[in-house]
C-alpha cells in the first residue's frame, strides 16, 4: 500500500475511533424547588405633611368678643399598606367637646355656626366641606375622610380650624384637646 493511502486509512479509522470514544452521554433530570418567603407586615400611620410624628398640631387663636377665626389649616398625612381603605376620624378628648375655659363655667361649645356674634368652635376638611361640631370622646369619631384614593400608600387632609365668639364671651383661655385616629 502507498504512504498516501495509509495515511488517508489511519486518518479514516481515528475519525472513526473519534466519533465513538465522544459520544454524547445522557443523564436524567433533576429538580429541586426552593420556596422563599417574605412576609411585609401591614403599616398604618398619622403624622405630618413631612412625615414626622403628628405634632405641632396646636391651634392658638386670640379673640375678642364677638370676634371670628377660621384661617389656621393643618396638614394630616396618613400612610397604609394593608391594601385595605382606612378612616381618618377625629373626636374630642373629654366627654365635653367644649373649649373650657380656665373657669371651666366658661366655654365655647363645639358648633356648626362659626360666625362672630355665635360662640362656637369646628374643623371642616377631608369629606367635611362644611364647618363641624368635633364630638365629645363617648359619641364616637367623626369621619373626616378615607385613604382610598391614596398614593404611593399616602394620603393627605387639609383640617382648618374655626372659632368664633358672642358679644358676652367672658375673658378666658379655652381649651380643648382632640384625637385624630386612623383604622379600618
Amino acid at each position: 500500500m502507498k504512504k498516501s493511502t495509509l495515511l488517508a486509512v489511519s486518518a479514516l479509522s481515528l475519525g472513526v475511533v473519534g466519533l465513538a470514544t465522544f459520544t454524547p452521554l445522557t443523564y436524567a433530570a433533576t429538580a429541586q424547588d426552593a420556596t422563599i418567603t417574605v412576609t411585609v407586615e401591614g403599616q398604618v400611620g398619622i403624622g405630618n405633611e413631612d412625615g414626622s410624628a403628628l405634632k405641632d398640631m396646636d391651634v392658638n387663636y386670640t379673640l375678642s368678643a364677638n370676634d371670628v377665626k377660621q384661617d389656621q389649616t393643618r396638614t394630616i398625612k396618613t400612610t397604609n399598606n394593608t391594601g385595605t381603605d382606612l378612616t381618618l376620624t377625629v373626636k374630642s378628648k373629654e366627654d365635653d367637646a367644649s373649649l373650657t375655659g380656665v373657669n371651666p363655667g366658661n366655654k365655647i361649645p363645639a358648633g356648626t355656626n362659626i360666625a362672630a356674634g355665635t360662640s362656637a368652635w369646628g374643623i371642616k376638611g377631608g369629606d367635611l366641606s362644611n364647618w363641624t361640631a368635633v364630638p365629645a370622646a363617648s359619641a364616637g369619631g367623626l369621619e373626616i375622610g378615607n385613604d382610598a384614593s391614596r398614593v404611593d400608600g399616602v394620603e393627605t387632609f387639609e383640617i382648618t380650624y374655626g372659632v368664633s365668639t358672642n358679644a358676652t364671651q367672658p375673658v378666658d383661655t379655652y381649651t380643648d384637646v382632640i384625637t385624630y385616629t386612623v383604622s379600618q
